[in-house]
């Protein structure tokens, strides 16, 4: 059951990893 919650924990900061990298590559000027 670890190995299965660990297999979904890395998917999960692969997409969130990759969310930010799309959106730290197009910068957002509207900080406001």
């Amino acid at each position: 059951m670890s190995q299965q919650k660990e297999m979904e924990e890395d998917i999960a900061v692969r997409k969130f990893r990759e969310y930010l990298r799309i959106h730290t590559e197009q910068p957002n000027p509207d900080y406001g």
